[in-house]
C-alpha cells in the first residue's frame, strides 16, 4: 500500500499544491531570520522533489529514512531540534506545525507546542 501511494504521489507531483499561505509564511520566517526545517514521515526523495517543485529553500529536512522510531515517537522532533541547535544555538524549537495526529502526538512528546493545520 505504501509503495502504491508513493508511486501515485510521484506520478502526480505537478498537481500537488502548497497549503494556502505557506509560501508567504516561510518568506516571513526567512526575512526575520527565524530558523525552520521539515521533519516528516514522508520519504526523503518525496520531500526533496516537493521542495524543488516549489523552489523552497529549507535549512534542513528529515524524512522517514532518518529515524529509527518515526512519529508518533518524539525522535523525529528531537532530532530536528538538535539539527536546528547545531546551526542556530540561540534558538529553541518551540512551535511545530502539523497536519496529522501522529505528528501532534510526536511534537507533544518532544515537549513542543503543536499547531494543527488542515491539508
Amino acid at each position: 500500500m505504501i509503495k502504491r501511494k508513493a508511486s501515485y504521489v510521484f506520478g502526480h507531483m505537478d498537481e500537488i499544491e502548497m497549503i494556502n499561505g505557506a509560501e508567504e509564511f516561510l518568506e516571513i520566517l526567512a526575512s526575520r531570520d527565524i530558523p525552520f526545517g521539515i521533519v516528516s514521515n514522508a520519504p526523503r526523495d518525496f520531500i526533496a522533489a516537493a521542495l524543488a517543485k516549489h523552489r523552497l529553500q529549507i535549512y534542513f529536512f528529515f524524512g522517514l529514512e532518518d529515524y529509527r522510531r518515526p512519529k508518533p515517537d518524539a525522535e523525529p522532533y528531537m532530532k530536528g531540534a538538535l539539527k536546528m541547535g547545531s546551526k542556530f544555538p540561540k534558538h529553541r524549537c518551540i512551535l511545530v506545525f502539523e497536519d496529522s495526529t501522529h505528528g501532534i502526538t510526536a511534537a507533544l512528546a518532544a515537549h513542543m507546542t503543536a499547531i494543527g493545520i488542515c491539508s
